[in-house]
């Protein structure tokens, strides 16, 4: 079972929010070796008696709708909370969605953590500049703003239907869903999950995010600029939060099988690294294009991961 949902999706585009909390909901089940089977959903909103707020429901609803029937998971049950609001100010439409599943075998059930040593990294899905509503936006600007990533169902089927064979087939050691942070917190999950290190090298070819940071650093007169915008590119790799995407880890064999049945259904598939190291000194270490943008030890990741809630409470 697992329960999902993104206000700040939902609050910049209800229709395309409500569906992705149901996709990432069936991704995580998943990841988990589940098959996804129906959904039970909490809706909380403030005054449906403000057209915006009533808009807000009713496109939110939508999405949800589109999505279930896509992915074939029927809705049994559900919750309505509305005319949350202090002062006349109404929290974030908040749908948020549960999913249950089954798992046939034991030994299909997967984790996040990275198992082994030597073990292959492989990013499932394709990456875009997508970081409206996103925590990296949050974290730079203090706000929410623009367009939120973009959901293909049918990418999402297939990559679905990839995972699931992947896992029963034995090829997988673990699987993370990419969402709220992206490719960086999913990596720091496992490697704090499984007390293991890695060394992700990306080198992605020309892609959305190198051509938005190319025509920005082309427009500047300022080389010290340019120079911090190209920076900008493993960000907006790094943390970008585009949709129907999974880490997986597996070992060599696995992954080439890995990497032939993505090619088989037509979904997106890169080797990006290898698990390395064990223990709180086993560095996690980032590169980009062949230049180091980060390197952290277990210990330093895992204290930061344990602190976020003190940390968040002592800066209020």
């Amino acid at each position: 079972m697992t329960t999902d949902g993104n206000a700040h999706y939902v609050y910049l585009n209800p229709r395309m929010g409500g569906a992705i909390a149901v996709a990432e909901a069936a991704r995580n089940l998943v990841c988990s070796g589940a098959e996804p089977l129906a959904v039970t959903d909490g809706l909380n909103y403030g005054s449906p008696e403000k057209p915006h707020i009533y808009w807000q429901l009713r496109e939110s609803l939508a999405g949800i709708g589109e999505a279930c029937r896509a992915l074939e998971t029927p809705v049994i049950s559900g919750n309505v909370s509305l005319y949350n609001e202090t002062r006349g100010e109404a929290i974030y439409p908040t749908p948020i969605i549960g999913m249950v599943g089954l798992i046939e075998k034991p030994e299909q059930i997967t984790t996040i953590a990275f198992k082994n040593e030597g073990d292959r990294l492989l990013l499932l899905g394709e990456t875009r500049a997508e970081v409206g509503g996103s925590q990296y936006q949050e974290m730079l600007l203090g706000s929410i703003e623009g367009p939120v990533p973009v959901l293909d169902l049918e990418a999402e089927k297939r990559l679905q239907a990839c995972l699931r064979t992947a896992i029963r087939e034995g090829w997988v050691a673990s699987a993370h869903d990419l969402s709220e942070g992206g490719l960086a917190a999913a990596l720091c999950e496992s490697a704090i999950a499984g007390g293991k290190g890695a060394v992700v090298e990306i080198q992605p070819g020309e892609w959305e995010g190198q051509l938005v940071v190319e025509q920005l650093a082309e427009e500047s007169a300022d080389p010290a600029e340019r120079e911090v915008l190209r920076q900008l590119e493993a960000e907006l790799y790094f943390f970008s939060e585009s949709q129907s995407r999974v880490l997986v880890s597996a070992g060599p064999e696995g992954a080439e099988a890995i990497q032939k049945l993505a090619r088989e259904l037509g979904v997106p598939c890169v080797e990006i690294g290898r698990v390395a190291g064990s223990g709180d000194e086993a560095p996690l270490v980032i590169q980009y294009r062949g230049q180091i943008v980060a390197v952290q030890p277990l210990g330093a990741l895992k204290e930061a991961w344990q602190e976020a809630i003190p940390w968040l409470m002592e800066a209020e």
